[in-house]
């Protein structure tokens, strides 16, 4: 059955948390593919805006802060949440209280579907089409892994990143291998056009900490420095954390390597610096990793999180997609003998485009 009137456009709804920078450039990534496509209105949320401000500010700082000084506590959760029971009972009940303060405007917006990148959304939509059934909902699943809290009842696709995670999901759920939606690359411009934009010259390792620059940029700068023979330049991405992007030059200059370091904050245009560098040193967020693919650039993960980003690290490590160097001496070790670029066939470039695609073609328009 046609789902879309005659001449009417459909409204795609594009609903994420703000927990992390990556399930919201996954939401980017697809409204800039969506964006170009004339039967289309895209409508970006987040449930963040279905209660007050302060108390997603709350969440928020809790939440950093747990990871920073209590990774051994957000493992915990993690774990738990991955099995079975009580936890997903308090799932239900989450889900349940976010769709009652998300009700009002999930009925204003009146999605025609919804695209999920997060896996609280789309237990919420989930719960709304128990009213609603003809709407399309798709779970975008943002990491190299699958956790248990993403599996929902009226989830009719779900998009992951590699054919091997269509194992976990449950017999009767339609799952599509597309990949992790990332930006588009500039086809224009190449690896060498970039670098001569950027003024790189020498071999350039990049550092991307994040949306919130996790990455402990200053400890590894301080022991660069104190290295023999040391011949990168150093481009450091601090994403939101602007003082730490200032902490980083002061510290440049007083080491004497002003000239071979660049630290900025969050950059629109990260995808290019990706594709100019030589290596990459990344915390294992899955859509930085889904970039690094794309980019066809060889990236070493440093010290990955407990949760999924330790379950990132672990499935692109077993599949010979990155290095992961677990403290600073195994890192200053491939620094000084880089890997080569990966020639395994995990890159996903087009994945936003397939996402949208497999949901247009489901749609019938």
């Amino acid at each position: 059955m046609r789902l879309q009137a005659e001449g009417k456009k459909i409204r795609v709804l594009l609903l994420s948390a703000p927990i992390g920078t990556g399930h919201r450039m996954a939401a980017k990534a697809l409204a800039q593919n969506l964006a170009a496509r004339e039967n289309v209105e895209v409508v970006e949320g987040d449930i963040f805006s279905f209660f007050p401000a302060f108390l997603g500010r709350l969440f928020l700082r809790c939440y950093l802060l747990m990871l920073k000084y209590a990774p051994g506590l957000y493992e915990l959760c993690y774990r738990w949440g991955d099995g079975q029971g009580s936890s997903l009972r308090l799932r239900q009940l989450i889900n349940r209280a976010l769709l009652f303060l998300g009700r009002t405007y999930l009925d204003k917006t009146a999605p025609t579907a919804v695209l999920a990148t997060h896996a609280t959304p789309a237990g919420i939509v989930g719960l709304y089409k128990e009213q609603h059934p003809s709407l399309f909902l798709g779970a975008v699943v943002t990491d190299f892994c699958l956790h248990r809290w993403w599996i929902n009842k009226g989830v009719d696709v779900y998009f992951v990143a590699a054919e091997e995670l269509l194992a976990r999901l449950p017999q009767e759920a339609e799952g599509a291998a597309t990949g992790i939606p990332v930006r588009q690359r500039p086809a224009a411009l190449n690896r060498e056009r970039l670098r001569e934009r950027l003024g790189w010259r020498e071999k350039v390792c990049l550092f991307l900490g994040g949306g919130e620059g996790l990455l402990p940029m200053e400890e590894i700068l301080q022991a660069l420095a104190k290295e023999k023979g040391f011949e990168w330049h150093l481009v450091f991405i601090t994403g939101h954390d602007l003082k730490k992007a200032e902490r980083l030059q002061k510290l440049a200059a007083k080491e004497g390597l002003a000239s071979q370091v660049e630290a900025y904050g969050f950059r629109d245009d990260a995808p290019n610096l990706e594709t100019a560098a030589d290596l990459v040193v990344t915390k294992a967020g899955g859509l930085t990793c889904a970039e690094l693919l794309a980019a066809e650039v060889p990236f070493i993960l440093y010290a990955p999180l407990p949760g999924q980003e330790e379950s990132n690290a672990a499935f692109l490590q077993k599949h010979g997609a990155a290095f992961v160097a677990k403290d600073l001496s195994e890192l200053l070790a491939l620094l000084h003998e880089p890997p080569p670029r990966s020639t395994v066939p995990l890159a996903r470039p087009r994945a936003a485009e397939d996402i949208c695609r497999h949901l247009l073609r489901r749609l019938k328009c």
